[in-house]
């Protein structure tokens, strides 16, 4: 039995008119997806529990440093070279370096130390003394840096009590102009969250 051709027949033509015109309906009437704004969360429990653990880290310049988060940085930032979120928020503290030293940074990544040292030689920190960050470097053990913060994506940013303990995490990229601002106003009050002794 010999079937119609209905690729060539008014009846196939209408169809194919029919279904294109409605692909581009459809489609032209689809919203942008708008990626909510980050903002911060509680760490988990096990890490807010207890002092945040020190940091033994591999810096850029082939030192090992140890990072005690009780003295030092008041945010932990884990960020990888290749995620364009963590370079979106490198950009955004660099431009605040250049004007507030009060933002004690370590930025930490697991990759290979070669390779943060091409990723950092392309965006130099331009800050005026004192005000680059502590540290930049590969944690000497990335599995115990992993575990004890509980890094789960890239970039996250870790505010660090002055006893040393974790109240607060920002995933995802900073933002610019007022958001940024109510981004560091959340980070000051986490920062002096402290209860009183």
């Amino acid at each position: 039995m010999r079937y119609p051709d209905v690729a060539n027949s008014a009846l196939g033509l209408s169809l194919v008119a029919l279904l294109v015109t409605f692909g581009l309906r459809t489609g032209s009437d689809r919203k942008p997806v708008v990626k909510r704004p980050s903002k911060w969360a509680d760490v988990p429990a096990v890490l807010a529990a207890v002092q945040a653990p020190s940091i033994a880290i591999e810096t850029l310049e082939g030192d090992t440093v140890e990072i005690a988060v009780d003295s030092q940085p008041n945010l932990v930032i884990a960020y990888r070279t290749t995620c364009p979120y963590s370079g979106a928020s490198v950009k955004q503290w660099q431009d605040l370096a250049s004007t507030r030293c009060d933002l004690r940074l370590a930025l930490v990544s697991s990759e290979p130390i070669e390779r943060q040292v091409a990723y950092w030689r392309l965006r130099p920190w331009t800050a005026r003394p004192g005000c680059a960050p502590i540290a930049i470097g590969r944690p000497v053990s990335p599995a115990a840096f992993s575990r004890g913060f509980g890094v789960t994506g890239f970039p996250t940013h870790y505010a660090i009590d002055q006893r040393g303990v974790a109240t607060g995490m920002w995933r995802g990229a900073v933002p610019s102009g007022v958001a940024r601002d109510s981004l560091l106003a959340g980070l000051q009050r986490r920062l002096s969250s402290a209860p009183q002794e």
